[in-house]
């Protein structure tokens, strides 16, 4: 299941498929298409995960 927790932004034209986690308070950019294998970098710790955000 996709699952998109409390305090979320996603935005215009963006697509989440089945199995990616959007934790809380995350933001999704316009357009972004994520899948369990798209590559995700916290942009504060340089910290690389896969399918969850």
């Amino acid at each position: 299941p996709t699952i998109i927790e409390d305090n979320c932004f996603i935005g215009a034209r963006s697509e989440v498929v089945e199995g990616v986690i959007v934790g809380e308070g995350s933001v999704i950019a316009m357009g972004v298409f994520i899948t369990q294998s798209t590559k995700i970098v916290n942009r504060a710790t340089g910290e690389i995960s896969y399918g969850k955000i």
